[in-house]
């Protein structure tokens, strides 16, 4: 994911490997930013472990085919689902479905595991934020 914009007639591009050089503290590899498809969880779920874990951990028990709805989580990850969309990763529309990168997040604010990388949090906010954004 890439997100490139003009400031003061200068491309600039934000992207996890352009945050690593801001952020040295966060190791994590590119790769583990990636998040899987729902045919890809449900047709390899071998290949996303701990993907499966989270979601079964998150969501009441077999909800989690088709789309990520609210409604389906636990009541504490509702809970805290509120407060990130308003807080930690804000969203301009739909509050109904969960998204992919709001379950790690949930996962790990509800578990302590595993911490959630820096570059992450920022390139998602940033992502969800951006008006008229491009995707290189």
């Amino acid at each position: 994911m890439k997100l490139i914009n003009r400031v003061n007639g200068i491309d600039v591009e934000m992207s996890f490997d352009t945050l690593r050089r801001v952020a040295k503290f966060d190791s994590k590899a590119t790769n583990q930013y990636i998040f899987p498809s729902l045919d890809d969880l449900h047709f390899n779920p071998d290949k996303h472990p701990r993907w499966n874990t989270m979601l079964d951990y998150l969501f009441l028990p077999g909800t989690t085919h088709g789309k990520l709805y609210q409604r389906n989580l636990w009541i504490e990850a509702k809970l805290i689902l509120v407060i990130c969309t308003q807080i930690v990763i804000p969203r301009r529309g739909d509050k109904v479905e969960v998204r992919y990168p709001e379950v790690p997040i949930l996962y790990m604010l509800l578990n302590g595991a595993p911490l959630i990388p820096f570059r992450f949090l920022v390139l998602n906010n940033i992502w969800i934020s951006k008006i008229g954004r491009k995707e290189r």
